[in-house]
């Protein structure tokens, strides 16, 4: 049940244009991404419990 109300949100939100990326593809098999916002730059990091963390 879950699953369905996170998937019809995703529907919604990329019929509004907005992008959708999957972990999967923004990992690309690893644990960590490095993410450069301006001159900042952040680690988006996916722990063994399958959350995700972003460090400044």
């Amino acid at each position: 049940m879950a699953t369905d109300i996170a998937q019809d949100r995703t529907i919604r939100l990329a019929a509004q244009g907005t992008p959708v990326v999957t972990s999967a593809d923004l990992f690309g098999g690893g644990r960590e991404v490095v993410i450069r916002h301006g001159e900042e730059t952040y680690r988006l990091r996916l722990t063994s419990s399958n959350k995700l963390i972003l460090i400044k």
